[in-house]
């Protein structure tokens, strides 16, 4: 399209000035402004949208991809709920999605983890294994937020410690 786009569910709009380097540390800056921005959905297509946010994102679907590994960030959140932040892995379609880690609950040590898988066309439709991870407050410094993805299973890691791990879908 070489335009900007966003999913229609979204809050925030992506833009190139809302990421940032510096000191070696990449910055995602979320920040509430009003934009207006293009959305998609399924059914209704592209349109104009009003949104309350601008937000950055780092997207290599269209240089890098990879089926099985290690896929891994250093993260430190900040709370800026109702946005979310999420390290996520996506394939052509609507699945598979791999959430490595998704930050939008109003709770500081809080994130949700998921694999989704299937054919929504088919009778059984889109699959789905979640799960949520609480502890300290996420806020206060990094973490090593990781995914070693094989042909037998799925095992998430924080700072290398397993927290969730599936072998199916």
């Amino acid at each position: 399209l070489n335009d900007t786009y966003v999913q229609a569910n979204e809050l925030q709009f992506f833009t190139e000035k809302n990421l940032e380097i510096k000191d070696s540390v990449l910055r995602i800056i979320t920040k509430a402004e009003k934009i207006n921005g293009k959305a998609w959905h399924p059914s209704k297509g592209f349109y104009t949208k009003d949104f309350d946010y601008t937000s950055g994102l780092i997207n290599t679907g269209q240089s890098f991809r990879q089926k099985y590994g290690r896929f891994e960030a250093k993260v430190r959140f900040n709370h800026s709920y109702p946005v979310h932040h999420a390290f996520w892995l996506l394939g052509e379609k609507i699945t598979p999605e791999i959430d490595i880690f998704k930050f939008d609950k109003k709770s500081k040590g809080k994130i949700s983890i998921a694999n989704y898988w299937g054919n929504p066309l088919e009778e059984k439709g889109i699959k789905q294994l979640k799960s949520s991870v609480s502890g300290s407050n996420l806020t206060t410094d990094f973490y090593i937020y990781t995914l070693i993805w094989t042909p037998e299973k799925l095992i998430w890691k924080i700072n290398n410690t397993p927290v969730f791990e599936i072998t199916e879908g």
